[in-house]
């Protein structure tokens, strides 16, 4: 299910970022990461609270701007240095990292919480 629609990106969110004839594309890329960070708690979208919803639309905007703007990461750092330069992955993770962002909003409704 896509939680945002080009008409709400455009005119509630005020999104200029991904072009017009792409919207759709980016926006249902950010649901589908929005149903992963949220354990699939926002499949009854019609059920959340209407700030639930709202906060949920505005990960979706979110997300799919930075998908537009730096790709989908497959991958996750595990550690960094500065000093001779040094990043560790990590191997084999299956996590689908979420913008820093659209976590921000979905924290705010408790549905990322692992814990019911």
């Amino acid at each position: 299910m896509v939680y945002a629609d080009a008409t709400y990106y455009k005119n509630d969110w005020k999104g200029t970022v991904i072009p017009e004839a792409e919207v759709d594309k980016y926006l249902l890329r950010a649901s589908l990461k929005v149903d992963i960070a949220t354990y699939n708690r926002t499949q009854d979208f019609e059920r959340l609270s209407e700030y639930e919803q709202n906060k949920v639309r505005q990960a979706v905007c979110a997300e799919a701007e930075a998908i537009y703007e730096y790709g989908e990461a497959e991958t996750n750092v595990a550690s960094y240095s500065i000093g001779d330069v040094s990043i560790s992955m990590n191997a084999g993770t299956s996590e689908v990292l979420t913008s820093a962002i659209a976590v921000q909003y979905l924290n705010l409704t408790n549905l990322t919480c692992r814990i019911i």
